[in-house]
């Protein structure tokens, strides 16, 4: 009897577990440009702030959504548009919050007459409302990209550019409540073909000492005209600029380093993920190559550094592992975002371009061992070049993950040439990557997963009769309908709109639905419940 109650008990368990909302939101809004860090979750409240053309001043605008993290409903939306004149805001690469639940953004600005400028907001996320923060500064020359509060402290990352001089520089400011200094600055490098340009891409805190601070930069060069030499460094900072040491995780000379991204471990040191994209002007098997060639067979690398001497400690690729996984000629992969989990573990999220862009996430350990790779497909009858891209991602109450990102069909595949977009869009997976629960069973297999939903189930939960919505002008006669128990075995056929399921133990089950003309195919999961 204690084994049989037991034996109920862990069912429960586990099917709460596999029960974790999963939903796809696209809002009908258009978006633009690259976002990064760019959600809070407070309690089951999202805030999403993302950079969308506001058709009243006739440009763009910043966008602060407040929706439902169970289920991607919005509560509210509002936006930061600073006058009916500033038609140029970019998107915000960083927010932050602070102790009285405010919440900072800060964007660069362009007036249709003048230069550069940037500005902090402080947006109240209890009686929504805004006002510009005391540490608004007019530099007329520098542009904001990147907003930090470290152990309290804020700093910013701009960029400055000379015009009269085609000179362009970054500096780190570290703010105060009216006023601001420089602490480090990169050199000042002109702008030509062949030029270095070092440009600061992330600043994070150290969690071994509040004295310290990490930079990531990159060193690039053009020979071709487009900036495909790059490499990447790893700065140790004290909060004054002083440089402790400096690392480049790439020890080899045949390849450039592209797309870092940086998490510290537990014990300090640091694990930098990165991608070999492109072999070096001169460095193939014959030598003649005067530029920089795309490397056929790129992969993810991942490397560590020891935290007192900025050494690097070992490097090792995931080539065998997403070719496993991924299908494609190479591995393509921009990492945007990642993040130490609370079972020591991190998490990756960025995208693959293979023909066009999927959402990807990965889990490694601390070691860089791969634990599971999941690649989303949104659109499956999407036949353009673009698709969504990810840029970050929240882990929510449940255990399972927020992605942010946008999608943009750029030339109007799916909607037959009709309407072109690019607008902001958030996918909901559970604790194991999965849209579809279940999928971290098949951990050794293909993992894209099919995620838009033409058609509708409800209720859901059900007892007696879940019903099946068909798109507007589509017949039953052109689809198969199937229900699945949640092991994957067909329990029947469905020739109707909606599917009995008074006999039925309670539990989860999937409805597969496949359009036979357009081969278009949907798998939706219903939980039985009484």
């Amino acid at each position: 009897m204690i084994k049989q109650i037991l034996f109920i008990f862990i069912i429960l368990i586990s099917e709460q577990g596999l029960a974790q909302n999963t939903w796809f939101k696209m809002y009908d809004r258009q978006t633009f440009g690259y976002t990064s860090n760019n959600m809070l979750l407070q309690n089951d409240t999202l805030v999403h702030v993302h950079a969308f053309y506001n058709f009243d001043i006739q440009g763009s605008d910043i966008a602060i959504d407040l929706l439902d993290a169970e289920n991607g409903e919005l509560y509210s939306s509002d936006s930061l548009t600073y006058s009916q004149f500033s038609n140029n805001l970019y998107t915000p690469n960083h927010l932050i919050q602070n102790e009285d639940k405010d919440m900072e953004v800060a964007f660069s600005q362009v007036d249709t007459v003048g230069p550069h400028y940037w500005s902090v907001f402080v947006y109240n996320l209890n009686d929504k409302t805004y006002k510009a923060s005391n540490t608004n500064i007019d530099t007329l020359d520098s542009s904001v990209t990147g907003l930090f509060t470290i152990y309290q402290d804020k700093y910013m990352i701009a960029y400055y550019v000379d015009v009269t001089e085609n000179k362009q520089r970054y500096d780190i400011w570290k703010m105060y409540n009216d006023s601001f200094s420089i602490i480090y600055s990169s050199k000042v490098a002109r702008v030509c073909a062949s030029c270095h340009k070092i440009s600061f891409t992330d600043l994070q805190e150290d969690n071994q000492s509040n004295r310290n601070l990490f930079l990531t930069q990159l060193d690039q060069w053009e020979f071709s005209g487009g900036p495909a030499n790059w490499e990447v460094d790893i700065l140790k900072l004290d909060t004054a600029g002083n440089v402790i040491w400096k690392c480049r995780p790439n020890t080899r000379d045949t390849f450039n380093t592209t797309f870092p991204k940086m998490v510290q471990k537990p014990n300090g040191n640091l694990l930098v993920m990165w991608n070999d994209q492109y072999i070096k002007e001169g460095m193939n098997k014959t030598g003649t190559n005067y530029y920089e060639e795309l490397n056929d067979d790129m992969t993810l690398w991942i490397t560590e550094i020891d935290y007192q001497t900025g050494k690097v400690l070992w490097s090792k690729d995931l080539f065998q592992y997403l070719s496993r996984k991924t299908r494609v000629q190479y591995q393509y992969i921009n990492i945007k975002y990642a993040k130490l989990q609370p079972d020591n573990s991190i998490i990756w999220v960025g995208d693959l371009s293979a023909h066009k862009s999927f959402p990807v996430m990965l889990k490694t350990d601390l070691e860089g061992n791969p634990i599971w790779y999941r690649q989303y497909e949104i659109y499956p009858d999407d036949s353009g070049d673009k698709g969504m891209k990810a840029h970050s991602f929240v882990r929510t109450s449940d255990g399972g993950f927020i992605i942010a990102g946008e999608y943009e069909n750029r030339y109007g595949e799916m909607t037959g040439g009709a309407e072109h977009w690019q607008r902001p869009a958030l996918l909901k997976v559970d604790e194991y990557g999965c849209y579809e629960p279940g999928c971290q069973e098949t951990d050794g297999i293909f993992s894209k997963q099919s995620i838009y939903k033409l058609c509708k189930i409800y209720p859901n939960p059900a007892s007696d009769v879940v019903r099946i919505e068909l798109p507007v002008n589509h017949h039953l006669k052109d689809y198969s309908i199937a229900l699945h128990s949640y092991t994957g075995q067909k329990l029947t056929g469905v020739n109707a709109e909606s599917i009995d399921i008074s006999q039925l133990s309670v539990g989860i089950y999937f409805i597969q639905i496949t359009n036979t003309k357009t081969n278009h195919y949907e798998t939706h999961k219903i939980i039985i419940e009484r």
